[in-house]
């Protein structure tokens, strides 16, 4: 059974959960069923429909694609919204989620996670959002 301090503890962990949740909901190229958002667990789903702008010039552009080689038609190209990418911008903040599969993360609060840590993980996802189109 819970003592009191940790049934608090996972009152505010829920709370935390479903603030970021929301927030995230709100933002370009996320997708979040706030309905199911009941525990300490939120699975956001990504619109892989959007693009990550890139902000190169056509000069540094060719040179990539030169280094790069020709993709194989349907491969993919290296501005596609995927989970890998927002993984590692994520963690090129010092953020760390995992991917629950292709196209979707599961994120999930914990005792040590402060009111401070969730609103970096939003500011994490708010920056993201910016680079998609």
């Amino acid at each position: 059974a819970l003592d009191d301090f940790e049934a608090g503890m996972l009152l505010t962990d829920h709370a935390r959960i479903r603030r970021l949740a929301q927030q995230v909901a709100s933002m370009r190229g996320f997708r979040v069923q706030l309905d199911t958002v009941q525990t300490n667990i939120c699975i956001v789903h990504l619109d892989q429909t959007l693009r990550v702008r890139r902000v190169v010039s056509a000069q540094v552009q060719e040179q990539e694609q030169e280094q790069q080689g020709q993709q194989e038609e349907g491969s993919g190209s290296s501005n596609s919204f995927t989970v890998e990418y927002l993984v590692a911008q994520l963690a090129g903040r010092g953020l760390q989620v995992l991917a629950r599969d292709s196209s979707s993360l599961r994120l999930a609060t914990h005792r040590d996670l402060t009111d401070s840590c969730i609103e970096a993980l939003a500011e994490g996802f708010r920056a993201v959002a910016d680079t998609l189109e």
